[in-house]
């Protein structure tokens, strides 16, 4: 008698017990890929407001190198900003690189392969002007300056500069429009950089030069450590052949 309850019993308790817990693994399962998938999206969603935050910062960023040049082809084109006079570009762009913060030189170079320019280290507060001894290829000097912008010591100098040589003289002459170089090697050695170039003419439209604003790689990777990248994120700048220009690290 008591086999047969305990046999009516198992009977009836066991199956419900399995469907029981068979349905609660089944909501248990559910939940947790619906979960998953939530993390998942929320994840995308975070790192796609990251990515476009920093495309838009990164944008802005790369659209200011030509709107200096645009403003100052205006002023040469206009003779407003003697482009013969090599004290006096020397001091304007000066004065341009102190004021925007995310361009580290800007310069201009004479068809007869001279240059005259200027910039800061890095990114910082230390400035500099260079320039070459005549408006033709040669010595090329550059000076650090004070907080009036006069000259001090001689930092370095490099024979036989020549402009037209350079990847942004001739990459701007090649393509007759704005452009932005590759990656190259500062002919210094010290940095990689990328150039906005222009070619400049007169209203006649008689060539005068080309006007370039570097940036420097160190230059870009400081912005990406500025930028707000989540709470342990990093960003990147890549180039198409999958080599690394900067990063946030």
């Amino acid at each position: 008698m008591d086999k047969k309850q305990f046999s009516l019993t198992a009977i009836l308790i066991i199956p419900f017990i399995s469907i029981i817990t068979l349905s609660v693994s089944i909501v248990g399962f559910i939940s947790f890929i619906n979960g998953r998938d939530a993390v998942n999206e929320v994840a995308h969603q975070l790192r796609s407001e990251i990515t476009k935050n920093i495309e838009h910062h990164i944008t802005l960023f790369l659209e200011t190198p030509h709107q200096i040049i645009q403003k100052n082809i205006a002023l040469i084109s206009q003779g407003e900003l003697e482009f013969h006079n090599k004290g006096e570009m020397e001091r304007h762009f000066l004065n341009e690189v102190q004021f925007f913060e995310t361009i580290t030189s800007l310069y201009f170079g004479f068809p007869e392969g001279g240059m005259v320019g200027a910039g800061r280290e890095g990114v910082g507060t230390t400035y500099y002007t260079t320039e070459t001894e005549t408006y033709s290829n040669g010595l090329w000097s550059k000076y650090a300056v004070n907080n009036d912008g006069k000259r001090e010591a001689v930092i370095v100098q490099v024979e036989d500069f020549d402009a037209r040589t350079r990847p942004w003289y001739s990459g701007a002459i090649e393509a007759q429009q704005p452009i932005w170089s590759n990656m190259y090697v500062l002919f210094s050695g010290h940095d990689l950089a990328i150039a906005a170039s222009q070619p400049v003419y007169n209203r006649d439209g008689k060539f005068l030069g080309v006007i370039s604003i570097d940036i420097f790689a160190s230059h870009l990777s400081k912005f990406l450590q500025n930028l707000e990248i989540g709470k342990n994120g990093y960003g990147f700048i890549i180039e198409r052949s999958g080599l690394l220009v900067a990063s946030s690290t």
